[in-house]
């Protein structure tokens, strides 16, 4: 490496780092006032002050300095919790466990879930056999 290249090299990461931390302190202003804002929106959102600094950085290397420096949003797990264990109500034994399935029609079995739909849930409920796995019918309906 000649000494041109390496003072060169000392120069651009100079750059980079000070481009870096001055982004990243965009970034934490930006998130003071709004703290779920997503990379996707705060990048566009700073892109104007990128070019007044004249930074040029992509939405890539935007998500990498994110990344390497720990301020990506999570994203926060979107479901609804269906099932309630804890009830008063009687629990019945499992009279098909061990029987020996041979023919259709011989156990119908149903089941019932949860779908989002618009501005809340709605609920399908299925029956269906169990030797042929055929849906046998179904209902949807609101709460």
């Amino acid at each position: 490496m000649s000494r041109q290249a390496y003072y060169q090299w000392i120069s651009r990461r100079l750059k980079s780092d000070y481009e870096s931390s001055v982004i990243l302190e965009m970034v934490m202003r930006k998130r003071a006032r709004m703290p779920r804002l997503g990379g996707r929106k705060l990048y566009h959102e700073l892109k104007a002050d990128f070019h007044v600094h004249g930074f040029k950085i992509g939405r890539d290397r935007f998500f990498r300095l994110l990344r390497n420096a720990g301020q990506l949003v999570k994203r926060r797990k979107r479901y609804a919790r269906t099932t309630q264990s804890e009830h008063a109500f009687r629990i019945y034994d499992n009279k098909i466990r061990g029987l020996n399935i041979t023919h259709p029609n011989q156990v119908l079995v149903s089941d019932i879930t949860y779908l989002r739909a618009g501005n809340g849930f709605v609920y399908l409920a299925l029956v269906s056999d169990l030797y042929s796995r055929k849906i046998l019918g179904y209902d949807v309906s609101g709460s």
